[in-house]
C-alpha cells in the first residue's frame, strides 16, 4: 500500500481487496463522507450532463484548446441541461398527470438513464465498491493491467459556496448542493443508500476539491481515492455478495434480478443457483408418479 498526495486529493494504492477493507476502516470519516465507485481509476468525477456537453463540443470542433472550451463548456451545459428538463418534464406531466420540481425530476430521473447535472454518490464505501468492480468482470477485464478505484469525498463540502475565479477572470461564487434520494422515494436510490451531489456552476468534482483545498487547510484531504488493480475485482465482488451487496439488493426491481442473472455468466457466486439438478433429485421425483 502506498499513498499519493496533492493538496485536497489523496490516493491510497490497494494491492488487495483485504488492503481496500484495512484502509477503508483507518481512515472512516468521522465528519461523514459519501463514496462513489470508478471502473477506470484515471476517471474524472463529473455529471453525465456536462461529460455528454464536452463529448459535444469537441467533437463539433475538434480543434478546440482546453481554454477555449472552458470558456463555453459552463454556459452550454446550463443550456443542455434547460432542454434536457423541458422535454423530460413535459413527457413526464403527460404520462403521470403530475407535476414534479426540477430537482425532484432529475433525481428520479437520473436512475433511468437521464442526463443530469447530478453526480450520485452512496453512503456506504462498499456498494461504491460494488460499482467499481463489477463492470470489470462484466467486461472481462480482469487481466488489463489497470485499475479500478473508490472514492471517498468528505460530505462537509455538500452544501458549501466558495468565491474564485473563472478562466477568464471574471469573478465566479460556486454552490455546492446535496440531495438525498430517500427523500424522493426513488426505490434504488434508497437501495442503494444514495445521495446525489450538485455544483453550479458546473466542474469536475476533482476541480472543485482543488479549489477548495487552495483556500483553507481544513479541507487539505478532502478527496480520497482508493485505487485497486482490476485483478482484484472478483475478490472484491465474491466478498461484496457475502455482504449481501449485489444487483439483486441495489436494484429491488426486475432489472436488478435479470443483471445478477447475467453476471452469474461471469461469476459462480454462492447461493444464485445453476443449471443442474442437484444429486438424489431423481429419487425424489419418479419419472413415472401415477399417485
Amino acid at each position: 500500500m502506498a499513498d499519493n498526495a496533492t493538496k485536497g486529493i489523496v490516493e491510497i494504492r490497494c494491492e488487495t481487496w483485504l488492503d481496500f477493507l484495512t484502509e477503508v476502516e483507518k481512515r472512516r470519516s468521522t465528519r461523514g463522507a459519501f463514496y462513489r465507485g470508478h471502473r477506470e481509476a484515471c476517471w474524472r468525477t463529473e455529471s453525465t450532463l456536462l461529460r455528454e456537453t464536452r463529448r459535444h463540443l469537441l467533437h463539433s470542433h475538434p480543434d478546440w484548446n482546453d481554454q477555449q472550451l472552458g470558456n463555453v463548456l459552463q454556459r452550454k451545459e446550463t443550456s443542455n441541461g434547460g432542454k434536457v428538463m423541458q422535454s423530460y418534464a413535459s413527457h413526464f406531466e403527460e404520462r403521470e398527470g403530475t407535476e414534479l420540481t426540477d430537482r425532484r425530476l432529475f433525481m428520479m430521473g437520473r436512475h433511468q438513464g437521464l442526463l443530469t447535472p447530478f453526480v450520485d454518490w452512496t453512503r456506504s464505501p462498499f456498494i461504491a465498491a460494488f460499482f467499481g468492480a463489477v463492470e470489470v468482470v462484466e467486461l472481462l477485464e480482469q487481466n488489463s493491467g489497470r485499475d479500478f478505484a473508490i472514492l471517498q469525498v468528505s460530505s462537509w463540502l455538500f452544501p458549501f459556496e466558495l468565491d474564485n475565479r473563472t478562466c477568464d477572470n471574471e469573478q465566479l461564487k460556486r454552490h455546492a448542493l446535496q440531495v438525498n434520494a430517500a427523500y424522493f422515494g426513488n426505490q434504488r436510490g434508497i437501495a442503494q443508500r444514495g445521495v446525489a451531489t450538485y455544483l453550479h456552476p458546473q466542474t469536475d468534482i476533482e476541480s472543485f476539491v482543488l479549489e477548495v483545498a487552495a483556500e483553507s487547510d481544513t479541507y487539505d484531504q478532502a478527496l480520497l481515492k482508493f485505487i485497486i488493480p482490476h485483478s482484484r475485482s472478483e475478490d472484491a465482488l465474491n466478498n461484496l455478495h457475502r455482504m449481501n451487496i449485489n444487483y439483486v439488493t441495489l436494484f429491488p426491481d426486475p432489472y436488478g434480478l435479470a443483471k445478477q442473472a447475467n453476471l452469474n455468466l461471469y461469476m459462480h457466486l454462492e447461493g444464485m443457483g445453476n443449471w443442474m439438478k442437484p444429486p438424489g433429485f431423481e429419487t425424489l421425483m419418479p419419472a413415472n408418479d401415477n399417485g
